[in-house]
């Protein structure tokens, strides 16, 4: 064999794929695009066939439409978004293609969840952009609740019974079984009423007895018709409590459920538009006209 003679054997390139990040930024902007598409129309249908006359079922409806709709939407802007990143990254390998669209689902989903973060984190720090304006106003040195101000469920129920007690303690201030040992005991202890409260919030109706037979002038028989007022008032806030719970609960579990389906399926939709649109870039390209390159060029 001359060693003189070259090697002709021809050398293995292996060309590795790779991630096109301006593709999947580009397929993440049309998916984003044709989601704000598909929400506005949803939004102006649903609007379109709200009824006010009947309140509650078009509220249903609205809910289980508006459900489906956002699933809709999710898979139809994910499939888009998949589909395009493969073509602008202009390469039939399937494989990158559907990496490419799982990719866009991944940025979808990762900057849905920051704004969604940041829009709970502000609603939840609201009511301190208000101060103490929001539950009382200033009445000589004391604070007094306003009525018909949103508040928690447990706050504005302390403070309805807050409010019974102290006007039964008031009337009975003011009768004529008011002795100067009475006044001086609520100076020394002016949370008694509220001590009171909340044996009552506890559902403590003998403690709370004995808190307003000890700091008050009340009779025996004022303070168990207090007492029973305020008991049955608290048995209603419970009752109360106790239905909203179950139906934040179900309303939870619900939205949850739809979150899910709609990102699982978004996942599906991302990959299989990826998969398509690298299976079908030379749909894309094949009407595109190339400048012939000459050899003064190639050089």
């Amino acid at each position: 064999m001359n060693p003189n003679i070259e090697d002709t054997q021809p050398t293995a390139v292996i060309d590795h794929p790779h991630m096109s990040w301006g593709a999947v930024i580009a397929g993440w902007a049309i998916a984003v695009g044709m989601a704000s598409l598909l929400f506005v129309v949803g939004l102006a249908v649903g609007l379109s066939v709200f009824d006010p006359e009947r309140a509650a079922s078009s509220a249903k409806g609205l809910g289980i439409g508006t459900a489906i709709w956002m699933i809709l939407t999710w898979v139809f802007s994910l499939f888009l978004g998949g589909m395009f990143a493969s073509w602008f990254d202009g390469k039939n390998d399937t494989t990158m293609g559907t990496m490419h669209g799982v990719t866009v689902w991944g940025l979808a989903v990762l900057m849905s969840s920051i704004l969604l973060s940041a829009g709970i984190g502000r609603a939840m720090n609201a009511p301190a952009l208000f101060g103490d304006h929001m539950g009382s106003e200033k009445a000589g040195t004391s604070d007094v609740p306003i009525r018909g101000l949103p508040g928690s469920p447990a706050a504005n129920a302390s403070a309805d019974i807050q409010a019974r007690l102290e006007l039964g303690a008031r009337s009975a201030d003011g009768t004529a079984n008011a002795t100067p040992r009475y006044a001086m005991a609520i100076r020394t202890d002016p949370g008694a009423i509220a001590m009171a409260t909340d044996a009552l919030m506890s559902s403590q109706p003998q403690t709370a007895r004995d808190i307003l037979m000890a700091y008050t002038a009340m009779t025996p028989s004022q303070i168990d018709d207090t007492i029973a007022n305020a008991t049955r008032r608290v048995q209603q806030y419970q009752d109360e409590a106790r239905t909203l719970a179950k139906r934040t609960a179900k309303c939870t579990s619900a939205a949850l459920w739809v979150v899910f389906l709609s990102t699982f399926l978004g996942l599906l939709a991302s990959a299989l538009g990826g998969w398509l649109g690298a299976a079908h870039v030379h749909r894309v390209y094949h009407l595109r006209k190339y400048r012939p390159v000459t050899r003064d060029e190639m050089d």
